[in-house]
């Protein structure tokens, strides 16, 4: 048989429970490093591409150029392979090669939340991870995931990185720590696929406790109180939050 038109790609998806560490602990030290985080989808963007290829073209004698984008960053040719004097580059878009691509951000578990030791209200952390290839679209917000990969950093722009230096703002910019994902994990998926199809199985406990609902007059206390128990004393807030879910705003 011929050589393939196309090289097959296997990506290998390494599952390290002993790796997994809480978000909190996402610091500077861990870059490049392969962990493990657990937590709640806030937030998916939607599935764009990501170039990894560019095909450059010189302006003068037609010869074309390739070289490898990082992370969808790039650079122009620094001179024709050719000698041209004064050569411009114009890229050929129709030969330039890209992945599927997706950002989501990962927010820590409230149970470790509330079990770290510290003060207990804090504000969850948060930290953006990054999909690529066959793990764009593998979970939504909402979704219980644990994720293994990388730990990278990029450039950020602010008031602290760029303004009031002069010309070492470039030496002294700030950079954001993200997650290079190449394991996921969906607990809630996980846990579908055990229980099956078939119809929920309550215990006799909840059935019980199913009948004493429905005997109360007033309920709308009840779900206020049930409702998002992370939430302290705010009870005007969480009955605002129940009336918006279920009237279907």
């Amino acid at each position: 048989a011929g050589p393939r038109s196309q090289q097959a790609r296997v990506d290998v998806e390494l599952v390290a429970p002993e790796l997994e560490r809480p978000v909190e602990a996402v610091r500077s030290e861990l870059i490049d490093r392969y962990v493990g985080l657990r937590g709640c989808v806030v937030r998916a963007a939607n599935v764009a591409p990501l170039v990894t290829e560019l095909h450059f073209t010189c302006g003068r004698c037609g010869i074309e150029v390739s070289l490898p984008a990082r992370d969808g960053r790039f650079e122009y040719p620094g001179g024709c392979p050719r000698k041209c004097k004064f050569a411009r580059f114009n890229i050929d878009k129709d030969k330039c090669k890209a992945i599927d691509w997706q950002r989501i951000r990962l927010q820590e578990d409230f149970s470790e939340l509330s079990s770290a030791e510290g003060p207990p209200r804090r504000v969850p952390r948060t930290l953006d991870c990054d999909l690529k290839r066959g793990l764009v679209g593998s979970c939504s917000p909402g979704d219980a995931v644990s994720l293994y990969g990388i730990v990278r950093y990029m450039p950020t722009g602010g008031i602290m990185g760029n303004k009031g230096e002069g010309k070492q703002s470039a030496s002294r910019s700030l950079f954001v720590l993200y997650l290079e994902v190449k394991a996921v994990v969906n607990n809630r998926r996980v846990e579908s696929s055990a229980s099956g199809e078939g119809a929920a199985e309550f215990t006799p406990l909840q059935l019980e406790f199913i009948r004493e609902i429905h005997q109360e007059v007033e309920r709308f206390p009840l779900l206020v109180a049930s409702f998002c128990k992370q939430i302290y004393g705010q009870h005007l807030v969480k009955a605002a939050l129940v009336l918006a879910l279920l009237g279907g705003i």
